[in-house]
């Protein structure tokens, strides 16, 4: 790489990278900028969010830890911690698992974000609420029955859907004469407060 570089001014561009990361970045840490940095910068971000994590062995770093398995790091000198991975529950709604490990001997649980789940929960539309066109869910829960349909002619108090909560439903109704302009869920779908449901014009 160093054949496609531009001449380097070491002295004036290090304290321009010092100043853009940290003023106990290394000589080497500028050298691996210089030649590499798009990976640099990947580093430094995974260090920022993690740490050092040269102490730890290089198949825990790459492929995770197995129940029952022991790691050793050394976090100084004479200063070494036992790790102990015990049990890795499933994801909750939000894509968090709990992991229980050892410290020392010692139980501790931490929740891990699991970058790989795919949320059940599904995000729906929100109304707009100046506008008065937009018939929004007025409490979470089931839409347990849609009854209005795109093109339909509607009038003041026609009900639109029925919402089913706690075990009871309730219906929401056509605030004024008008044409259901679109339908944006179907019975069935869950839904929170303010979710858009119905638009007329």
């Amino acid at each position: 790489p160093n054949a496609h570089l531009e001449p380097v001014d070491f002295e004036e561009e290090q304290k321009e990278f010092k100043n853009r990361f940290d003023e106990d970045r290394t000589l080497l840490d500028f050298l691996s900028y210089k030649l590499y940095p798009k990976v640099y910068q990947d580093f430094y971000n995974h260090q920022k969010v993690y740490g050092d994590m040269t102490q730890l062995p290089t198949p825990a770093f790459f492929y995770g830890m197995t129940y029952g398995e022991e790691i050793l790091v050394k976090i100084g000198e004479g200063k070494v911690i036992i790790i102990k991975l015990l049990f890795v529950a499933e994801p909750d709604e939000n894509g968090f698992r709990q992991v229980t490990f050892e410290l020392n001997g010692q139980t501790r649980r931490v929740k891990v974000k699991d970058n790989n789940y795919q949320s059940k929960i599904v995000t729906h539309q929100k109304i707009d609420k100046q506008n008065d066109n937009e018939i929004g869910a007025p409490l979470q829960g089931r839409l347990s029955n849609v009854m209005a349909e795109t093109d339909q002619e509607v009038t003041e108090g026609t009900p639109l859907f029925v919402i089913e909560a706690m075990k009871m439903e309730t219906t929401i109704s056509a605030p004024r004469p008008g044409t259901i302009k679109k339908v944006y869920l179907k019975a069935g779908d869950m839904v929170e407060q303010d979710d858009l449901v119905v638009e007329i014009e």
